[in-house]
């Protein structure tokens, strides 16, 4: 018979600003704060879907109409994932280094300051990290796919094959609106070209202009469109100059113990190198603190993971994740400066979205993938809407929304509610303080009986209430809330 499972948090009020990670501001970072000493994935599910993100076991949602950097949650519609231009690049740039080890040491430079963000590791002063507290526990080690390389088909188009261009094509007329100067307006220019020729050849063969359309129509329906999993398991060499081998592992398993250390060292090297962090900012306390200690039970297969990338038996990326109900939430990515050059930050994500459709496969339940925080002011986050379709959480109301209908309202200010309709609610709104679920002295009560055993003061109800509008009536009732 299992045990029953719950949540035991405590709210740390307070609201004085810190140090902010994106901006490098000192003072102008702004949220609420909660320790959770441990938490269902349930309900760290439900607390996610209304702004709030893990720092180890602490939860943290931004103050979003005074902090420096609004951050709003983003997550990608797996199922319909797909793969723009510039993510198809890495991807045949990655595999092009698998291979047959082709490194472009130009992209090495060029990409030194444009270096994908994920969050900062920053807590504010008055939560003590000394509070933290790592829970262990003992669970079987997730297995996960090693890469190997599928035989896919390969994909050919008309575009390949030399033709003879008549000399009346060579000098037809360019339309107005493709005669612009730059370089995307000459790849425009080429395209219509393209695309006038094989007209025109059809011309010649004597069709009307009716059924040239009708067959260049079907035959754009024929063509292949190459999903994610193609361009993972491009199909390699006998011989590939490298390897590489991903690896899924529970956090605090014996798995994990085993490559501690080497997981230790990347998240140092990696937080000096590309962040320029301290060293004293980044050793193996701060990193226990941060990317180790989780305060989710491994319940099933959900909980908190390490996604390990192992090349040619070296590690040089971690995917710090958690396994939810209804998706896989992204917690922190980190990589060996040496290989900045191949965009590991997006590569992951892809991989990342590649584990989440498999998950889907056998769990429809999963259908997101969430990358934490997107902020329209920060250069750095900007990768994170490349991922279509995309959607950004209302801070107001709590309702998703398709990132496109989104960043016109972000250009006009960094703070916005996203739900347009003015008569919309938050459906999950804070409930009566007195119904606040509470534990005091391994006793679980309404805060309404507490307050007779203890007599509260003024101050602590105010806090309670502010708690309970902070995560929602399902979890105030639900999560139990520690009192001294």
């Amino acid at each position: 018979m299992s045990r029953e499972r719950y949540s035991i948090v405590e709210y740390l009020p307070g609201e004085s600003g810190h140090s902010c990670g994106y901006c490098r501001s000192k003072s102008s970072s702004y949220s609420n704060w909660i320790w959770a000493k441990i938490m269902t994935v349930d309900d760290y599910q439900a607390l996610i879907d209304r702004s709030w993100r893990r720092c180890g076991v602490y939860c943290y949602k931004p103050i979003m109409t005074t902090t420096c950097c609004p951050m709003y949650t983003i997550k990608c519609a797996v199922k319909d994932f797909r793969v723009s231009k510039s993510q198809k690049k890495i991807l045949k740039r990655f595999h092009n280094f698998l291979a047959y080890g082709v490194e472009n040491k130009n992209i090495k430079r060029s990409l030194l300051n444009k270096t994908e963000f994920v969050q900062s590791v920053d807590l504010p002063e008055h939560i003590s990290k000394e509070d933290s507290k790592t829970n262990s526990f003992e669970a079987a080690q997730l297995k996960f796919d090693t890469v190997d390389s599928n035989k896919i088909s390969q994909l050919k188009s008309d575009d390949l094959k030399k033709v003879e261009i008549a000399n009346k094509v060579s000098k037809m007329e360019v339309p107005a609106s493709v005669q612009s100067k730059g370089g995307k307006s000459h790849q425009m220019k080429a395209k219509y070209l393209r695309i006038e020729r094989k007209k025109q050849k059809l011309r010649n063969q004597g069709l009307s202009e009716k059924e040239i359309e009708e067959r260049m129509l079907a035959k754009k329906k024929k063509c292949i469109i190459k999903t994610l999993e193609d361009y993972l398991n491009e199909t390699q060499p006998k011989n590939p100059a490298h390897k590489l081998e991903i690896r899924l592992v529970l956090v605090n398993s014996p798995e994990f113990d085993r490559t501690y250390k080497e997981t230790a060292s990347l998240f140092e090297k990696y937080q000096t190198g590309v962040h320029k962090e301290h060293p004293e900012k980044c050793n193996v306390s701060v990193f226990d603190d941060f990317l180790v200690s989780s305060p989710l039970e491994p319940e099933q297969f959900y909980g908190s993971y390490h996604q390990q990338y192992w090349l040619d038996g070296k590690l040089i990326a971690v995917g710090v994740v958690d396994i939810l109900p209804k998706c896989v939430s992204s917690v922190y990515f980190l990589y060996d400066p040496e290989y900045l050059w191949l965009s590991l930050g997006t590569y992951g994500a892809l991989r990342e979205i590649e584990f989440v459709r498999k998950l889907t496969s056998q769990h429809p339940s999963i259908e997101y993938y969430y990358m934490g925080y997107y902020i329209h002011s920060c250069v750095k986050m900007k990768y994170k809407a490349a991922f279509r379709p995309s959607y950004l959480l209302c801070p107001e109301v709590y309702t998703w929304h398709p990132i496109q209908s989104c960043l016109p309202k972000l250009d006009k200010s960094k703070y916005s509610r996203l739900n347009e309709d003015p008569s919309a609610k938050d459906e999950n709104a804070s409930i009566a303080v007195g119904e606040v679920s509470v534990v005091y002295n391994n006793y679980v009560m309404p805060f309404s009986g507490y307050c007779k055993l203890a007599k509260c003061r003024q101050e602590e109800i105010r806090n309670v209430e502010k708690y309970a509008s902070l995560v929602g009536s399902v979890c105030a009732g639900r999560m139990y809330l520690d009192r001294p």
